[in-house]
Parts: C-alpha cells; sequence; structure tokens
C-alpha cells in the first residue's frame, strides 16, 4: 500500500510533463509567432533599455526581455542574428543590413544569469548587460531608426 502511495503521484509526474513542456512550448510559439517587423522590436527594445525604474526585478525583467526579443527576432529572420556567416534559413521578416548589425551589436551583450534562480522554472536565463555607454550608444540608435521608420514597415 506505501508504495503504491509512492508510485502513483510519481507516474502522474511522468505522464504530466510533456503537457508541461507543451505549454511552455506553444507560450514560446506564440512569443516568437508575435514579431512582426524590425521596427516593431526595435521600438520595444528602446522602451525595455530606457525603463524607469530602479533597480532589483524590474531592471532584471527587461534586461531579460531585451535578451528575449532579439532571440525571437534572430527566429523570425533566419537565425542570422546570433549566427554571424550562416546563410538565412526560411526567413519570415526581412532585415536590413544596418538593423542586422544594430541587433548583433545587442546581442553580444546578452550572457547568462543566475540572479533570480528561485523565481523562474529554469537555473541560467540571459540578461543584457551592457554598461551604461553601451546602452546610451544602443539607445541613441534604436530611438534614431524609429524616428526615421515610423510609417514604414521593415
Amino acid at each position: 500500500m506505501k508504495l503504491q502511495l509512492l508510485v502513483t503521484p510519481a507516474i502522474c509526474l511522468v505522464f504530466m510533463s510533456p503537457l508541461w513542456a507543451t505549454e511552455a512550448e506553444s507560450g514560446v510559439e506564440v512569443y516568437v509567432a508575435s514579431i512582426h517587423s524590425v521596427g516593431d522590436v526595435k521600438s520595444r527594445l528602446y522602451g525595455h533599455l530606457n525603463a524607469e525604474c530602479g533597480t532589483g526585478a524590474c531592471v532584471e525583467n527587461n534586461a531579460a526581455e531585451v535578451c528575449n526579443l532579439v532571440g525571437a527576432l534572430d527566429i523570425r529572420v533566419g537565425g542570422v542574428i546570433a549566427s554571424p556567416g550562416q546563410a538565412p534559413q526560411s526567413p519570415a521578416v526581412s532585415i536590413t543590413a544596418g538593423d542586422l548589425q544594430l541587433m548583433r551589436r545587442i546581442w553580444k551583450q546578452c550572457k547568462p544569469s543566475s540572479w533570480g534562480y528561485w523565481n523562474r522554472p529554469a537555473l541560467l536565463h540571459v540578461t543584457y548587460q551592457g554598461d551604461e555607454k553601451e546602452v546610451a550608444g544602443v539607445s541613441s540608435l534604436l530611438q534614431t531608426a524609429s524616428i526615421q521608420g515610423r510609417g514604414k514597415t521593415r
């Protein structure tokens, strides 16, 4: 009887874990599919890089979202941001050479972090770790591109 009480939850856990994986995968798929243009990503990046919050979770969440956005865009443009020199693989969104260079610059500052691991399902996650000078430079480029790109679809 004791063995059955221990085995039943274990069996349920084994069979239920693929369902959790499917839910997580579909959330990621939805997130990636929400990327429709480089211009949209650039305006969202600017907002996360210049969020007016102090320290802690707010900063951490914004830094993680910067890398999430660039990672999702990388998937939509065929993997050319994170893998320079690779031919695009079925891009759903086009990217200009200048925007590609900017996204690679941002991606280079995305590094693994374990900050707040107890609040996340994974031990490591990736956050943007550019210093103040780098953030100011990237923000300036994003703001300029946003002003020039208003009304255009990229």
